[in-house]
């Protein structure tokens, strides 16, 4: 079963449809900057509702 969830990681302001009890991430952007523990002020996915340019 799928729902919409938030991304996983905790800056990004990604929705995505994800397996119940999944953590997804919209991008391997998002992804790599929780594997690694990136310190940043803002989400690097670069997707609409994140873009702050």
């Amino acid at each position: 079963m799928f729902e919409t969830v938030a991304c996983g990681h905790e800056l990004c302001n990604c929705v995505i449809m994800a397996a119940v009890g999944d953590i997804q991430y919209c991008s391997d952007d998002c992804r790599n900057a929780v594997e690694s523990d990136i310190e940043s002020d803002a989400c690097p996915c670069g997707h609409p509702p994140c873009d702050a340019a």
